[in-house]
């Protein structure tokens, strides 16, 4: 049903979108053999620290950005007792000191000599501490806590003398983990991680933009993995400013974006492919779409993931670490949230005794079972994993209740899980980027699960933990290195040019594939770029060459954590298809190249009106509020960035505020019967707007950008825009909070 009717109301909207999104050209996927496993890209690197039969691992450790978590795992050899770990934010190039004292040494003293007492910034950790190191470093697993890195100065005074603390792109610092070793008489004993920082903001590390930089997009899931990119592309020989800039507002907006000839370079695992619809058929037809070069980049997966902690013996809040859910569960848990998965909850406690103890959920936020509100391929990968091995399990709860004349339907296969039909009232609460999915799920004070479904590089940045998922053999797969590689032969090639997981996939050797393995893309022009006049963009179409070449070689080591490289084959498929790039003769209007009008001094020359530029572009206004809603869904939209999910739960869904702009429109009928606006195309001349520099996750205000229009249009909030002012994770005794 939702395959057929799903989008009413994004039909209503993709006028708008079009009206934003310029002139169309064709399209003409490309093809390439499968990929086989295995790579020998340089894996992003541990610190490894071992004495007094203690090893410390510290990962990641290079390029960290501010407040970024990182994850030091303790492990003891048997007999060795590690009675607790202290942690703090420190001087790198000091020989800490052991010490046989109640406490640590003084030169690892907060506020003394190396380690100060406040925060290098507001986003960064000062002290972590971990006393289950007792009850699980001896442990195969060991025992593994967090600690938030931070990029900034930190001044105070100790002993009458100024001390300062700065930790940036120019100054690494450390990370010094104290350990109470041994039993009759315990030592403290000192183990140094070093670190590196990033500065987040590449346009500015990289001293502005590169002549005629690239206009480039994806979803915010991209968003480190561009910042490391720019940064490595700015510190090679020759470099002359950041090659891009980057907003991201949402696969689906920026694949669009893309598909009309307004960006020059998307981020997109599904590329153009139809069943998935990151663009949808209503907004470009495919046949009018821009040609275009699917250039694989990086593996990542669409994932299950558990936030927040549990109640560990040390008595202190700890992350999951090893969680198990079968298909009909996860099913359950995606179609219902708490409400479909309640049948399966003592099942579930039962294979997952660290659920036990604080039950499934916590109760006391928005967010119990959350997924983003943007389309894109993660929530089609998931949706379409259940609708074809448990299709008897995919439905809608049959509970009337929360899930009015919905209930008992069954479901499709969604990118879009705020315009899905049937809808996700009452199911989930959904966030419209990672911030806010990170204020979220930090700053909790109790215990028990928030899940989200999204994908594993965002799982890894923000500390959730990712769920093993059972497979089609019914054997539980957690997204690994392994399991992510082993999947890659597996996938088949989709509508779209672009790998695609099959769900039924299981091993063909020794290591089971993650089902939900995906390839992220960079879709890139098959025709050169070129100006409103016509003349070809020779800067930006070589620096389109050089930056699909860096990231597909030896960009692949500045991939963030959650991120795989490419295997071999996908490697090679990478290079066999930037060639390709810019190749294809130009269409269109500009397919004879630059042209100039020789007009005689007695002739009267007719003066054409400019090109329409953004800031003349009439702007749409409309908002489409849920209601109150109940259980996991949320309620009204403010400015967390948190969409309620519009549809028939508790309240309904008001119509669509509509603005009339344009003197072509088209009539569409809305889902529940209301009837919205959907404007026809309006030219839009791509060379007329310029984002900010760097529109990205961790800037401000997105909406002056071309893409952040559109975003609004699709998402019906500017809130999604704001991307200032999240909390992020922080440490205090060792808790999550």
């Amino acid at each position: 049903m939702t395959d057929t009717r799903r989008g009413s109301r994004r039909l209503a909207l993709a006028g708008l979108a079009c009206l934003l999104l310029g002139l169309l050209v064709g399209f003409d996927p490309a093809t390439a053999p499968p990929a086989a496993a295995g790579s020998t890209v340089p894996r992003r690197p541990l610190t490894t620290v071992s004495r007094s039969g203690v090893t410390v691992t510290a990962t990641p450790t290079a390029q960290l950005s501010d407040g970024q978590a990182v994850a030091i795992t303790v492990k003891a050899d048997a007999g060795v007792l590690v009675n607790t770990a202290e942690a703090h934010y420190c001087r790198p190039g000091v020989a800490y000191q052991t010490s046989t004292d109640p406490r640590p040494a003084i030169d690892f003293k907060l506020g003394g000599a190396n380690c100060p007492l406040i925060p290098v910034s507001s986003s960064s950790d000062t002290i972590a501490i971990d006393a289950a190191t007792s009850i699980y470093a001896n442990t195969p697993e060991g025992e593994t806590f967090l600690f938030r890195a931070g990029y900034g100065r930190a001044e105070w005074q100790y002993d009458g003398q100024p001390r300062s603390l700065d930790c940036d792109a120019d100054h690494p610092c450390a990370i010094v983990v104290e350990l109470l070793i041994g039993t009759t008489t315990p030592v403290w004993t000192p183990f140094v991680i070093e670190v590196t920082l990033r500065n987040d903001d590449p346009i500015k590390a990289c001293g502005g933009v590169a002549k005629d930089a690239l206009q480039s997009g994806g979803s915010d899931r991209m968003n480190d993995a561009w910042v490391n990119w720019t940064l490595a592309a700015c510190r090679r020989p020759g470099s002359a400013g950041a090659p891009s800039r980057a907003t991201f507002t949402g696969e689906a907006t920026s694949a669009s974006s893309f598909a009309t000839g307004a960006a020059d370079l998307t981020y997109a695992a599904a590329g153009y492919d139809d069943d998935v619809a990151l663009v949808s058929p209503d907004v470009v037809p495919a046949a009018d779409r821009r040609a275009m070069v699917p250039v694989p980049v990086a593996l990542n997966a669409a994932v299950l993931a558990v936030g927040n902690g549990y109640l560990s013996q040390s008595g202190r809040k700890v992350p999951y670490s090893d969680l198990k859910l079968t298909l009909t569960e996860v099913a359950a848990l995606l179609s219902g949230g708490t409400y479909g998965i309640t049948p399966y909850v003592p099942a579930i406690l039962a294979r997952n005794p660290e659920l036990a103890g604080d039950g499934m959920f916590q109760t006391s936020n928005t967010f119990q079972v959350a997924a983003s509100s943007l389309g894109d391929t993660p929530n089609w990968l998931l949706t379409n994993h259940e609708a074809t091995l448990r299709p008897d399990d995919w439905k809608v709860p049959n509970q009337p209740g929360p899930f009015g004349a919905e209930a008992g339907l069954p479901r499709g296969r969604d990118n879009d899980f705020a315009t899905a039909i049937p809808a996700y009232q009452n199911a989930l609460s959904l966030f419209t980027g990672r911030l806010t999915l990170q204020r979220q799920i930090s700053g909790l004070n109790v215990f028990g699960g928030v899940w989200v479904f999204t994908d594993l590089a965002t799982a890894r940045a923000f500390g959730m933990t990712p769920v093993k998922i059972e497979n089609a053999n019914g054997q539980f797969v957690g997204p690994t290195t392994e399991s992510l590689l082993a999947a890659v032969p597996t996938m088949k090639k989709g509508k779209g040019g672009t790998w695609l997981p099959v769900p039924s996939a299981t091993a063909t050797g020794t290591v089971q594939p993650y089902p939900l393995t995906m390839v992220e893309y960079a879709l890139a022009p098959a025709e050169p770029l070129y100006n409103e006049d016509c003349t070809l963009r020779t800067d930006a179409n070589a620096l389109l060459k050089d930056w699909l070449t860096f990231i597909t070689t030896s960009g692949q080591a500045e991939l963030p954590t959650g991120f795989e490289p490419l295997p071999p084959a996908l490697r090679a498929e990478a290079a066999a298809a930037i060639p390709k790039v810019g190749a294809s003769p130009i269409s269109g209007t500009c397919k004879d190249g630059p042209t100039t009008t020789t007009t005689e001094p007695t002739s009267t020359t007719t003066t054409e009106p400019p090109p329409t530029t953004l800031a003349e572009t009439p702007v749409y206004s409309g908002y489409e509020g849920a209601g109150s809603g109940s259980g996991a869904s949320a309620s009204g939209s403010d400015s967390s960035g948190v969409v309620p999910v519009a549809g028939t739960g508790s309240g309904g869904g008001a119509p669509l505020a509509n603005t009339p702009v344009a003197t072509a429109r088209t009539t569409a009928t809305a889902r529940a019967g209301t009837t919205t606006t959907a404007l026809a195309a309006v030219p839009v001349a791509p060379a007329a707007f310029r984002p900010p520099d760097y529109a990205g996750a961790r800037g401000g205000s997105v909406a002056g950008g071309l893409f952040g229009l559109i975003g609004i249009v699709l998402l019906g909030s500017a809130a999604a825009m704001n991307a200032s002012g999240g909390r992020r994770f922080a440490l205090d005794a060792g808790n999550l909070r």
